[in-house]
């Protein structure tokens, strides 16, 4: 793992990063070294004068002396006859001059040492600081995000494979770097003994701490959603020796934004990670390039069964579909026997789980043991982050309050707010972007939709619709969806852009749905056993038929019963619908 710098980009999940191996340790070197040389110059300039000052004041003179004494010297032995006192008076001269010479050059000798010790350490700072200077340890290179995150900047967690730069990717989600995420650092930065530990360790480190590995899905289990890989052959950059365990992974668990395997299909070039650096709890957790969008759902309903005895009695169960709507094809299905009166589905950290009737609780809708208890009563429930938002019901015709609760076992109420005036009542309610849409009749006479600011609690955009009944709202990242009542031709469609909201279009389905979603460009329509699917044109709001499933059918077959058996209408009303459509997460 490292980090990098997003400098552009980020359609379709690719960007344009600059990678750094170590220009901090280059550039405090750098400064380092140039304010050496400085101090260096400062020291050989000083002990030049001193030099100079000593060479003119001390070795010149002593010089001179026994220059002196030779002459005198000379001339005594050129007398004739010679006087041998003066001689030896001359010679004495000249060998006590020489002496006082021999000590002042020891002494400038020292001062001639130090000052080219001096020199020839800055002159190999000079030649250092050119070749620190003149490192390249930054590349700009382009880099996929591992998920589609299409947003991100500034500084980002990366992977590399395999734990060198042979192959480098964005973090799923893009997060900002911590030190838990490391950096890779050129040798040339690197002290003497970490380039040596790091050398050393490098193959058995890749192999036995493995963090990430490329690999092919050869198979996918939706319903675990779990898969096979086949890896690529993995080798360092030390002796190129092989540092897989093993060529091929089973039951790896796949986990990827809101949707997980859904993502993938069989021949995918993805990434696998390796949790606590342990090859025995491998994930696949992106792609290696052109990451999916999540476009799936889950689509819930109920099912009554009556029996053909006198009298008859009433089996009833939760059906639960996951819907590929890239492939228009269930992936997966789940039936809960014995279930309590299904008043909706909705997405619990990723996870699909039905509203009971009642409004007292949400349970697993795949069948497990999952429970939140509600506290107090309350329909059309939607997560947004670690909360939790519904509609308060108190009695029939009563829904006007937007409550909120925090998203723990049970499920506390922790606010609440008007969202409609005293004759009004909301049934449909959807949370995303720090916004809450609520649906239905809002007073005097007209139906419609209002947006609330979560953190303000202020409405900040109101549409209205005359006596034309609204049946469900949606909020997504770009849209706010409202389905109504239309004139003739199914119920219709209003697609409002957000920031600022804006109607972009009104258009009538051809169908009737009661409930819906929207993941992506796409929105979902839901009623009874059949699920429909229309494009979304991002510019103008237009919808596009794609085609319709009915999820539910093999289902309903495999359970028989009187004629009055079957999946219970979708309604919209205080409760919020009885069957829903999610997007998944």
């Amino acid at each position: 793992m490292g980090r990098a710098t997003i400098l552009a980009g980020g359609d379709a999940g690719l960007y344009t990063v600059r990678v750094d191996y170590g220009t901090a340790q280059r550039d405090a070197t750098v400064d380092k070294l140039t304010a050496r040389i400085a101090e260096l110059e400062t020291m050989r300039a000083g002990m030049q004068i001193t030099l100079d000052a000593f060479i003119a004041l001390e070795e010149a003179p002593a010089e001179a002396a026994v220059n002196a004494a030779i002459e005198e010297y000379v001339t005594a032995s050129r007398a004739a006859p010679p006087d041998a006192a003066v001689l030896k008076a001359k010679l004495a001269a000249h060998q006590a001059a020489l002496r006082a010479l021999f000590d002042v050059r020891a002494r400038a000798a020292l001062l001639r040492i130090r000052l080219q010790e001096v020199t020839s350490e800055k002159a190999a700072a000079v030649k250092s600081l050119a070749t620190w200077s003149a490192l390249t340890l930054e590349e700009d290179r382009p880099a996929w995000c591992a998920d589609l995150t299409t947003g991100a900047t500034g500084d980002v967690a990366t992977i590399d494979i395999p734990g060198e730069s042979d192959v480098i990717l964005i973090a799923p989600g893009a997060p900002a770097p911590t030190a838990v995420h490391g950096a890779l650092k050129a040798r040339e930065v690197q002290t003497g003994p970490q380039a040596f530990f790091n050398a050393a360790i490098l193959p058995g480190w890749q192999k036995f701490k493995p963090l990430h590995r490329i690999g092919t899905i050869t198979s996918i289990n939706s319903a675990a959603n779990t898969c096979a890989v086949t890896l690529d052959t993995a080798q360092s950059s030390a002796q190129a020796l092989g540092i897989n365990q093993s060529s091929s992974l089973a039951d790896v668990p796949v986990l990827y934004m809101t949707c997980n395997s859904l993502a993938f299909t069989v021949g995918d070039r993805v990434v696998v990670e390796f949790i606590g650096q342990d090859w025995e709890q491998p994930r696949v957790i992106g792609f290696e390039t052109e990451p999916r969008p999540c476009k799936a759902i889950y689509a819930g309903a109920h099912y009554l069964q009556y029996t053909t005895t006198e009298p008859p009695v009433i089996n009833s169960y939760g059906f639960t579909a996951l819907i590929d709507l890239t492939t228009m094809e269930r992936r997966a299905a789940w039936v809960v026997d014995d279930a309590p009166d299904v008043n909706g589905i909705v997405s619990y950290n990723a996870q699909p789980h039905f509203e009971q009737f009642g409004f007292f609780s949400l349970y697993d809708a795949t069948g497990g043991a999952d429970h939140h208890p509600l506290s107090p009563s309350a329909s059309s429930m939607c997560q947004h982050g670690d909360r939790f938002f519904g509609i308060a019901t108190s009695a029939p015709g009563q829904a006007r309050d937007i409550i909120e609760f925090s998203a723990g076992v049970t499920l506390i109420e922790t606010g609440r707010w008007a969202a409609v005036p005293g004759d009004g009542a909301i049934n449909s309610l959807s949370a995303h972007g720090g916004h809450v849409a609520v649906g239905g009749y809002l007073g005097g006479g007209n139906y419609g939709v209002r947006v609330f600011s979560i953190a303000s609690r202020a409405m900040i955009a109101e549409f209205l619709l005359g006596n034309s009944i609204v049946e469900s709202v949606e909020l997504s990242r770009d849209y706010l969806a409202v389905l109504h009542w239309g004139a003739g031709g199914g119920h219709t469609a209003n697609l409002y852009r957000r920031a600022p909201y804006a109607l972009l279009n009104s258009q009538a389905l051809g169908q009737y749905p009661f409930s819906m979603c929207i993941t992506g460009n796409k929105l979902v329509g839901k009623e009874q056993g059949d699920v429909w699917v229309w494009d979304i044109n991002p510019d103008t709001g237009a919808l596009t038929y794609v085609g319709a499933l009915r999820p539910f059918d093999d289902l309903v077959a495999a359970r028989p019963g009187t004629p009055s058996s079957g999946i219970e209408f979708d309604g919209s009303g205080i409760a919020g619908h009885t069957v829903a459509a999610v997007a998944k997460g």
